[in-house]
């Protein structure tokens, strides 16, 4: 309102200034200037949204004396034009340029911003994939050497200095894991997990595309066969980018994954139909270049690109390390206890005068298997019973065999070593489980103990504290290793473990598809990520995120993380 009375004081300042021009003074000639430089200063700093109706109304005296003397009323008007209007008009138009080229600025600061955002996160991304890589390959290679040279240190037909020479080994793998472990703590330091669900087999991911919406068929030849952990992962990384790119360009096509075993290889192939609707536009992602260089480090191949119309992505994963490790389990050095068939021993009952311990091993490698049953039937009051491969199978065995002990790894396909104890603790209490893993993790050990896990081991122990835990939980007890059992004291007190039971508490509340969604919130990932993940539109997965923070009494994004991560939704590989 007083820009606008402003503006009409100066346009009729011109107006009256215009009128008798025939015989105007030199002093009204100059003070033509005033307006002019007022009309330009209040078009170039002052806002108003309308000023044609100020104009319009402060030349209706001028229109009205034009009617009266027709010379007199004209001169009015085109002094209003030429020194209020078009002054005024000059000064909003440069405003308003200066208003889009700061606005352009601020454009071009914003989109480098989310460039650099974009390219951290991306960078981030790639820190926790390396770290889960070498966490995979290299901490289970020195977890085994470590079993292995204490399976030597047990061997009844080693010599002294060969038994000193494997202590000496097995200490420098020991070593060479903490130095690993630090390594890939630093890697994810800023970098949390990697996105998806490594422990998911690609038939829970096919399954989740098609409770998404997507027209998915899954495929399988050759038998079903376990893969090493980097190709199962490599794996399950091209179906979820193929269903991924399918999703977002060709919706509502028809996708076929196919997974053909063969003997030294898997070749997984997923290909879509053309798009029934108007694809999303495209990204620009590296997703297909990622996964093309993931698979070359295999030493495998990658190939994709349009196919009858649609769409085909096939990768060729070589498994000879699988089948090298089934080689080398047969060639593991003969240890006292080992040889002979375990059910005769057992029969006949070589315990030392105590009862015979029974135990079901559990680990997705063979290797592991192998030396970790090396070193537990050098006890003969041990015996090994079954072996599993994946969780599931665990859970079966020990339905079966009913052992003494259910001793676990953390990480395994089908069901992680955590979700198999929780399974066993309330169908078969009466079994004890013993968790062993490669790193002590402090997560893993708090939610191991919630799950009422008796005894907690590192793959690398010395060979006699494997036995004696055996030996001890089989007995009542509980038993951690030496190195978590510190870190537990400093680490884990009993408010944490609260905390967490409290978060896991909270979680009865929400839906499965929303403890889905306040997982991957826990890991970072923005709606956009969380959408992609879960095939679902970002709008829904916006929809989530309120109702999970209405549901838990959360104010944001970061207090939603927070109890993810006590709930154990956050947790790092094992």
């Amino acid at each position: 309102m007083r820009n606008g009375a402003i503006l009409a004081v100066i346009a009729g300042a011109a107006l009256l200034n215009g009128l008798y021009l025939d015989a105007i003074p030199l002093w009204r000639q100059f003070f033509f200037l005033v307006p002019v430089v007022a009309a330009y200063l209040h078009g170039r700093h002052l806002t108003l949204r309308r000023g044609w109706p100020v104009h319009a109304l402060v030349a209706l005296p001028g229109v009205v004396c034009t009617v009266l003397d027709f010379p007199v009323g004209v001169g009015g008007l085109m002094a209003l034009g030429l020194f209020a209007v078009l002054p005024w008009l000059t000064g909003r138009f440069q405003r308003q340029q200066a208003d889009l080229v700061r606005a352009g600025r601020e454009r071009i600061a914003q989109l480098r911003r989310e460039q650099g955002l974009t390219a951290e996160r991306v960078a981030l991304r790639e820190r926790a994939r390396i770290a889960a890589d070498i966490h995979d390959s290299l901490g289970h290679e020195l977890a085994l050497i470590a079993l292995r040279a204490g399976a030597l240190e047990l061997d009844a037909d080693m010599s002294e200095r060969n038994r000193e020479a494997a202590a000496r080994l097995r200490a420098c793998a020991v070593t060479a894991t903490d130095r690993l472990r630090h390594t890939v703590g630093v890697l994810r330091e800023t970098g949390g997990a990697p996105a998806g669900t490594p422990e998911e087999s690609v038939e829970a991911l096919v399954d989740r595309a098609r409770g998404a919406g997507m027209r998915v068929a899954l495929l399988r030849t050759g038998g079903r066969a376990l893969l090493p952990p980097l190709v199962d992962r490599a794996a399950h990384g091209v179906v979820r980018e193929s269903l991924t790119n399918a999703a977002r360009h060709a919706p509502g096509a028809e996708v076929t994954v196919r997974v053909e075993h063969a003997r030294d290889a898997v070749t997984v192939t997923v290909s879509n139909s053309a798009a029934r609707t108007p694809p999303a536009p495209a990204s620009g992602g590296s997703g297909i270049a990622g996964l093309r260089e993931r698979v070359r480090l295999l030493g495998g191949t990658l190939r994709a690109g349009p196919r009858d119309g649609g769409f085909t992505v096939t990768a060729r994963l070589p498994c000879d390390r699988e089948g090298a490790s089934r080689e080398e389990e047969d060639d593991l050095p003969a240890v006292p206890g080992q040889q002979g068939d375990l059910e005769t021993r057992g029969a006949r009952g070589e315990g030392r005068g105590r009862p015979m311990i029974r135990v079901v091993l559990a680990d997705d490698e063979a290797m592991i298997r192998a030396g970790v049953r090396a070193i537990l039937v050098t006890d003969a009051g041990i015996e090994v019973v079954a072996e599993a491969a994946d969780g599931r199978e665990a859970v079966e065995l020990t339905r079966a065999h009913r052992p003494d002990i259910a001793m676990l790894d953390i990480r395994m396909p089908r069901l992680d070593g955590l979700s198999a104890a929780a399974e066993l603790r309330v169908a078969m209490p009466e079994v004890a489980v013993v968790m062993l893993t490669t790193f002590d993790e402090d997560d893993y050990v708090a939610r191991a103990l919630e799950e009422g896990v008796r005894g907690f081991l590192l793959k690398a122990s010395d060979p006699r504290e494997l036995i004696m835990g055996v030996r001890a939980v089989a007995g009542g007890a509980a038993y951690l290793s030496p190195r978590i059992a510190r870190k537990v004291i400093a680490q884990l007190g009993g408010s944490r473990l609260s905390r967490a039971g409290t978060a896991r508490r909270r979680m009865e509340s929400l839906t499965a598809r929303e403890r889905e969604v306040l997982a991957l919130v826990g890991r970072g990932m923005s709606n956009q990520d969380i959408g992609r993940e879960l095939f679902l539109s970002e709008g829904t997965v916006k929809s989530h995120v309120s109702a999970i923070l209405l549901r838990l009494g959360l104010n944001n994004r970061v207090q939603a993380a927070i109890v993810a991560y006590e709930a154990g939704l956050v947790i790092g590989d094992a």
